[in-house]
């Protein structure tokens, strides 16, 4: 249990540096070493301020890896990459350097100047959870990468880092086996058929590895494949012809694109609506309400960003940036709701990606909701500290009248490891009491799925743990982690 005291003032700290305000201010002069920071290091992501790292991670991680994809020689950090990744990587870096040996100095003087040399801590204050009775699912394979449920069948998919594609029966504790291939990451589940997003290879790479792959009748077939590790899909008819387009976030790493693949007798057609690497989900609405499907579209992987694609017909779609977040924001999951019931649709959204380059504990990490205005612009209504959040989902789960959150971490503080799992109970007016229990130190969750298992009518909650040892975790936690083998936790709803 932690100390709250300062939350607000720190939630007023982070979004000042994340979202500096443009009123009038008086005029400040900067320094040449400014100067040079804000025009190099805000031509390919929103400009990232000092603050939010420390000196340390500026200097030694963040600003090297810069320089590499800025085209100032590495060769120590080329011969780092695969060979398998290393045509791919090239390809994307700039055939002269774009700045100078001494416009870098001068970048890294300004950032070892204005940082600081510890970021703010991280205050929490959670109770134990009343909600839920967590428990393990009995599934037996570790290293899961994908939960969906089934409601049809009352069954919960599982994909797994071997490559199946499971079919689990919750309550009799079986299991059927519907795919081999590479890891699943993502399904959509049709009348008679599943498709599936295979990721190729899970780690960081640029080999185009990922497939798509449609099940039927306990057969499967490839539909597209060399695919730059595909991570989310979605299906909706954006031109009205009556045959579904295919959305695909294809990740990647260095490389990476998201893209709309329509079938035109028989072919698959790829329309590529970004060529930038990070694409990690998408939601099909209709945002601008004139009758056609719209695609909202987050970002990860350097230039952090949510987009609108407005279909304007013929599968044609214009551009609409809704946020840009700094490179350092973590983005990792949203979802839309209309939280306040005017008709248009707000964000809920989750940041804490912390693999790359500054695997520190971010106070701004956490869990946000923008509000929409009407005109598809939207504003910051509260923001929920987690380290590492990774997902969040709003749900009445204790079915009082108002919406819960229920989040999870692949990233957490590791001092408190049963934070990778909270529940935040609404308590009215946008506040939001957060609660744990111990079974969430019991795992690494990557992956977290509402269903109903046992039909009584209420939320129950399964979390997929990929518990290979994550950065920061220490001998104790990941000693527990092997010591409880926990793929699926369950966290069954107690609601009456």
């Amino acid at each position: 249990m932690r100390n709250l005291t300062g939350f607000v003032a720190i939630g007023i700290v982070v979004s000042i540096l994340l979202f500096p305000t443009s009123g009038c201010q008086p005029q400040v002069k900067i320094t040449h070493e400014e100067e040079v920071a804000r025009t190099y290091c805000s031509s390919c992501h929103l400009f990232p301020e000092a603050q939010l790292l420390t000196k340390r991670i500026w200097i030694e991680s963040v600003l090297p890896e810069m320089a590499f994809r800025m085209g100032l020689p590495n060769t120590n950090k080329f011969l780092r990459i695969s060979n398998e990744d290393r045509q791919a990587v090239a390809a994307t870096l700039p055939k002269q350097p774009m700045l100078s040996m001494e416009d870098f100095e001068a970048i890294r003087r300004y950032y070892w100047n204005f940082a600081n040399d510890h970021l703010d801590s991280i205050v929490i204050n959670t109770k134990q959870i009343q909600q839920f009775y967590a428990k393990n699912s009995q599934f037996p394979t570790p290293f899961v990468t994908m939960l969906k449920a089934d409601t049809l069948s009352q069954k919960l998919l599982v994909g797994t880092q071997t490559g199946y594609l499971n079919s689990f029966d919750p309550g009799k504790k079986s299991i059927d086996t519907m795919l081999k291939a590479s890891p699943p990451s993502h399904v959509i589940l049709k009348d008679d058929q599943i498709l599936v997003s295979t990721i190729g290879i899970l780690m960081p790479n640029d080999q185009n590895k990922g497939a798509l792959v449609q099940v039927k009748n306990q057969l499967s077939e490839v539909i597209l494949d060399s695919l730059h590790r595909p991570v989310y899909l979605d299906e909706a008819d954006l031109d009205g012809d009556q045959s579904p387009e295919i959305i695909l976030c294809n990740y990647g790493n260095f490389q990476g694109n998201l893209t709309i693949y329509s079938n035109k007798n028989n072919y698959w057609i790829p329309i590529i609506l970004s060529t930038s690497p990070g694409a990690i989900k998408t939601k099909i609405l209709d945002a601008d309400q004139d009758g056609d499907p719209d695609i909202l579209a987050l970002f990860a992987q350097g230039d952090e960003r949510m987009v609108l694609y407005l279909n304007e017909g013929g599968l044609k779609f214009k551009e609409q940036l809704i946020f840009r977040f700094p490179p350092v924001f973590g983005s990792s999951y949203f979802e839309t709701l209309d939280l306040n019931s005017d008709g248009f649709f707000d964000i809920l959204l989750t940041n804490g990606d912390n693999g790359d380059y500054s695997n520190i504990l971010k106070p701004y990490h956490g869990i946000r909701l923008y509000l929409n205005d009407g005109q598809n612009k939207f504003k910051e209504k509260f923001f929920l500290q987690m380290p590492g959040a990774s997902k969040a989902i709003m749900r009445d789960f204790d079915q009082d009248g108002d919406l819960d959150i229920a989040a999870i971490s692949f990233f957490p503080d590791y001092s408190n490891a049963e934070e990778g799992f909270i529940y935040f109970k609404n308590t009215g007016n946008y506040n939001f009491e957060p609660q744990t229990t111990p079974k969430g130190a019991d795992g690494r969750w990557l992956t977290m799925e509402p269903f109903d298992f046992d039909g009584d009518g209420d939320i129950d909650l399964f979390l997929g743990s990929s518990s290979y040892r994550g950065l920061g975790a220490s001998n104790e936690v990941f000693k527990r982690w092997k010591q409880e083998r926990i793929p699926i936790l369950l966290l069954e709803n107690l609601s009456d």
